[in-house]
């Protein structure tokens, strides 16, 4: 199942970033793969921590259809920058491509602890559980999704179907 991709929009930075990230970032929004991933490089090269730099580089490798190695870039940009909830959602994200159902499940609720409005963690949650045959918790989460963004159609629409495969088509 596709889910939700992050924003490119990283963590903030006490310091300017380094005048590498802010290439790769552009090249990487460009679509310029190869020129995008080796600049993450060079940052990583002389900054192994940088949160930044990890997170987007695993959003990169992520996009490229390399989930093992997005894995290991985003529990590290995690590890570097505990206290955000996009990089936990991307870290879910990278998971379940990777077929690693249990850690994206608990990415995805770490990354509610974080931010209980995150509303892609609550609708990845929420098609885990239906997938699972959960419709009662995928109610409740649609239900969430709704409440959280009322205005967002995705949510109601996963609400609709939540209703319709837990056997409510009058509710939907």
């Amino acid at each position: 199942m596709p889910l939700d991709t992050p924003p490119l929009a990283p963590p903030p930075e006490e310091a300017a970033p380094p005048a590498a990230l802010l290439a790769a970032l552009a090249q990487h929004e460009a679509g310029q793969v190869a020129a995008a991933e080796a600049s993450y490089r060079q940052v990583l090269a002389e900054q192994p921590a940088h949160p930044r730099a990890l997170y987007l580089y695993g959003l990169l490798v992520q996009q490229q259809g390399r989930p093992g190695e997005a894995v290991a870039l985003l529990a590290r940009a995690a590890q570097a920058r505990p206290d955000h909830a996009e990089t936990r959602f991307a870290l879910g994200n990278a998971h379940w491509q990777a077929r690693q159902k249990p850690q994206a499940l608990a990415a995805w609720i770490d990354a509610l602890a974080l931010d209980a409005r995150h509303l892609g963690a609550i609708l990845n949650l929420a098609k885990a559980r239906a997938d699972s045959g959960d419709y009662g918790a995928t109610v409740a989460l649609c239900h969430e999704a709704t409440r959280v963004a009322p205005r967002e159609p995705s949510a109601h629409a996963a609400l609709a179907a939540a209703l319709l495969g837990g056997g409510q088509p009058q509710a939907a």
